[in-house]
Order: structure tokens, then C-alpha cells, then sequence
């Protein structure tokens, strides 16, 4: 009997550790069929040569490169990938992961990214969670890289907004450039809601039937609130907030447990669980 609880232990111990341990498949792009620099590549020709990671910005511009392009090292290995920004049409790229998130659950991302040398302004990159190979799903981050020689590492928490298999990146397409992405990586953090309690961000009464109040330690300004029900859908936005808290009305919201994100200047605040009973 004993045994066979000891089994029985083990085997849910593995199957839970899959279930948290994503790692991007391709995440610093050395599965390719590329034999050289290629510039410039439509989306198809980008995903013909590119494992495990797809184009499917408007830009259609993604360039696939290696040391030996002139136009940087690569962080890591052999190769790296860079998005070209046009006004309107940015490049956009889905980097798959080996299982899907967990929607609510803590992730620590990070990769390394520079922008272009040969300009002399850059466009902000965006990064997001996606449960599709074609669409950029719900942003998590953005990042203002930097010209410069060498690469910066960027790293960060983030709670998943739903269960998606791919981490997005995308430049904003505010600014003509080209931003360059290496070394992507992923690492489970811990279950639900817990990596932003330093946040100090509160929501009270969470469950709530009617009326919900948002409360911030910190000033905000010209803030959003996002609410997404737990298929990852945007259910109501609440944009141009300041001061310190926000009321958030049901409406005709039907009952059930939702995620709410608070972003201010396109970084992501605080994300917090949020259960509407009747």
C-alpha cells in the first residue's frame, strides 16, 4: 500500500513539473535552414527556414543573421533575428513553447535585445502572450531598446493572461528601424497572483457582485485597466486613469473568476485575480 502511494506521489510530481517547466523551443533561433545572412524576408520565407517561430507582422521584413552579417555578435550561439519597424506596419514574431502556459500562474521571462546601429531613433518593442501562431494576443511588456554596440539583457515577472503557447514580440510601429531579439527565455515562477503582491496594489471586495474599487500605494497617471475573462479575451477597458484608484463596475458581466491588469505607458503594473459572484 505504501508503495503504491509512493508511486502514485512521484508520478504527480513529474506530471506537475511538465506542466510549469515551459522552455521556448527555438528561443535563441540556431534551428534554421539558413546557410547565410537573409535580409528583408517575407513571412512565408521567414517561416519556411525558421523553426518553432513564425512571422506574421505586417512589416514582412524579418531578417535571419549571424555574426558574420556585420551587424552585430549574437548574443548566443550562431544566430539572431531582427524585426524591422515601418510606421503602421511593424514585423511581429511567435516564438512557440513546449507546452502552454498556465493561465494565472508567475513566469520570468528573459532574452536579450539592441536596436539597429544605423539609426539614430528606435521604436519601442513589444512583447505578449498568444494562444495562436498568428496574432500577437495581450501585451505583457514593452521595452525601449538602445543603440549600441553590445546587447542588453532584459528580464522580467509577469502572471500569464491566459493559457497561450507562444510569447510574441513585435516592434510598436511608431518609428522607422530595426530592433534585434536573442536568447529568449522562460522560467516558472511560483502559482497564482503571488510575484506581484509587492505591487501594492489592492482590489477590494475581490469577489465583488456590484462595484469593485482598485487602490494604488503609487500616483497613477493616464493608466489603463484591462479586465480579460479566463480565455484570455478582453472584456472592458477602463483607459486615461489618475490618481490612486479606479472604480470598476460589473455591468452585465456574468459571474466567474477573471484577470485584471493595470498598465501605465505601456508597462505592465500589476495583474491581479478578480471573481464576480451573483
Amino acid at each position: 500500500m505504501k508503495t503504491g502511494i509512493l508511486a502514485l506521489l512521484i508520478v504527480t510530481v513529474i506530471i506537475s513539473t511538465k506542466a510549469y517547466s515551459q522552455t521556448v523551443i527555438n528561443g535563441s533561433f540556431e534551428d534554421n535552414l539558413a546557410t547565410d545572412c537573409l535580409w528583408n524576408n517575407p513571412n512565408s520565407t521567414f517561416n519556411s527556414l525558421m523553426s518553432d517561430c513564425f512571422a506574421f507582422g505586417p512589416g514582412e521584413e524579418v531578417d535571419i543573421q549571424k555574426g558574420t552579417c556585420g551587424y552585430a555578435i549574437p548574443a548566443k550561439g550562431e544566430w539572431f533575428i531582427s524585426l524591422a519597424s515601418n510606421i503602421g506596419s511593424p514585423d511581429q514574431v511567435a516564438l512557440k513553447l513546449s507546452s502552454p502556459l498556465i493561465a494565472g500562474n508567475g513566469y520570468h521571462l528573459t532574452f536579450s535585445q539592441k536596436a539597429d546601429t544605423n539609426f539614430t531613433v528606435y521604436d519601442s518593442l513589444l512583447i505578449g502572450v498568444s494562444d495562436e501562431e498568428i496574432s500577437f494576443g495581450i501585451q505583457i511588456y514593452s521595452v525601449q531598446p538602445v543603440v549600441q554596440t553590445g546587447w542588453t539583457e532584459t528580464a522580467f515577472d509577469f502572471i500569464a493572461p491566459l493559457s497561450g503557447q507562444y510569447i510574441t514580440f513585435g516592434n510598436k510601429g511608431e518609428r522607422r528601424g530595426w530592433n534585434f531579439i536573442d536568447n529568449v527565455q522562460i522560467m516558472f515562477i511560483n502559482g497564482m497572483g503571488e510575484i506581484y503582491n509587492n505591487q501594492a496594489i489592492t482590489i477590494y471586495p475581490n469577489p465583488f457582485s456590484v462595484e469593485t474599487i482598485l487602490q494604488s500605494n503609487q500616483v497613477l497617471k493616464n493608466a489603463e485597466v484591462t479586465l480579460y475573462n479566463s480565455s484570455g479575451q478582453v472584456i472592458k477597458q477602463i483607459s486615461n486613469i489618475s490618481g490612486q484608484s479606479v472604480s470598476i463596475q460589473r455591468d452585465k458581466l456574468p459571474g466567474g473568476l477573471y484577470f485584471i491588469q493595470l498598465t501605465q505607458n505601456g508597462i505592465l503594473f500589476a495583474t491581479e485575480k478578480l471573481v464576480i459572484i451573483d
